[in-house]
């Protein structure tokens, strides 16, 4: 016969119909043991103990167990339960034959796992801190290729500045020249009579591959990213947007022409013999420093608003209903990677227009 133990048991909440035990205090509970459910009291300074009933153990959790009480048994603090379990069910288990072999060798094995996977870590963080010294030293080479265009580019607008006879070049030495002052002048004489009434001054954008877009990780909005190569043809480009009707030079630059459509833009760039630039020549002629910000002013592309080849991130504004707008909401800062876009009829204060001719 099971030799029989009694606990008792520490209760810690008392509900309508139910009690909770402190489970530690009475290991090895199971569903459907009995306990003798009592209360103690003292009476005239003796202190009686008061049967309540008998209760079942009606769930086990992990850290408590749930006494049903008997059926009419008043809620009341001050209840305690005696159990009578078997001695066995308090016993520690015992160790079995070789469990502590089990135990080292599978210790081993997590050690090596964890080992492996160290090494694993080490080597692909070596990995990266190599493929980040090539893009830093890639993206240091960039910035000197940028600089150094920029210096040469300045140099080409200071010359641009004064009266010259040809247009101005940014093609290298040997590249093919500019065009004539009679093309230059060709194309002037085209344009309307605001434009005729000013030097109309362009600069040539070297045909060849040029980077647009951005980096992931240097991206301020998604729609800038991935940073892909295009080619372009050799354009002769607006070092200006144009210019309103009737506008003179004196006292500074000519205000541009704004609230204009794109189909009146590119109506007025057509009459030059010339036409919008395509969001990807716009932003070319930016990276080359061929556009000033002098003041705050959007322009219109040939571009339908679309994202980047291997940008799969929808925007309900994609396809051929919105026409990109390329510049700068912010004077003196260039925005040469910053996608905008407009309804093609809208005619907005702060957005203007640039011509190319393509070589």
């Amino acid at each position: 016969m099971t030799a029989l133990l009694l606990v008792v048991a520490a209760v810690t909440t008392v509900g309508q119909g139910s009690l909770t035990l402190d489970k530690g205090s009475a290991d090895g509970l199971r569903r459907g043991d009995t306990a003798k459910v009592y209360y103690e009291l003292t009476v005239a300074g003796t202190p009686r103990r008061i049967d309540v009933g008998s209760g079942e153990v009606s769930a086990v959790e992990l850290h408590r167990a749930t006494v049903t009480l008997p059926a009419g048994t008043r809620v009341r603090a001050g209840y305690a339960v005696e159990l009578r379990l078997p001695a066995d069910r308090l016993a520690p288990p015992a160790s079995e034959p070789g469990a502590g072999a089990r135990i080292e060798d599978g210790s081993s094995r997590e050690v090596e796992l964890l080992r492996r996977k160290l090494a694993e870590a080490t080597q692909q963080a070596a990995a990266a801190a190599a493929a980040n010294a090539r893009q830093v030293a890639d993206l240091a080479a960039r910035l000197q290729r940028a600089e150094s265009a920029l210096a040469e580019t300045r140099a080409q607008l200071a010359a641009a500045a004064a009266p010259a006879s040809a247009a101005p070049s940014l093609a290298p030495e040997s590249a093919p020249a500019a065009p004539p002052p009679t093309a230059a002048a060709s194309v002037s004489s085209a344009a309307g009579s605001a434009a005729s009434a000013l030097p109309l001054r362009m600069a040539l954008l070297p045909a060849g591959a040029y980077r647009i877009g951005l980096a992931r990780e240097a991206a301020e909005f998604y729609n800038e990213q991935p940073a892909h190569e295009v080619r372009l043809p050799a354009l002769l480009v607006d070092l200006a947007p144009a210019v309103a009707e009737g506008a003179s030079a004196a006292g500074g630059e000519p205000p541009p022409r704004t609230e204009v459509a794109f189909a009146e833009a590119a109506a007025a760039c057509a009459a030059r013999g010339a036409r919008l630039p395509t969001e990807e020549e716009w932003e070319a002629l930016a990276l080359a420093g061929l556009v000033r910000a002098s003041a705050p002013l959007l322009e219109w592309t040939a571009s339908w608003y679309a994202p980047y080849p291997g940008n799969r991130r929808p925007e309900p504004e994609y396809g051929e209903s919105m026409r990109v707008l390329r510049g700068s909401d912010r004077a003196g800062e260039v925005q040469a990677h910053r996608r905008r876009f407009l309804d093609p009829a809208t005619r907005h204060p702060q957005v203007g227009f640039r011509c190319v001719v393509p070589q």
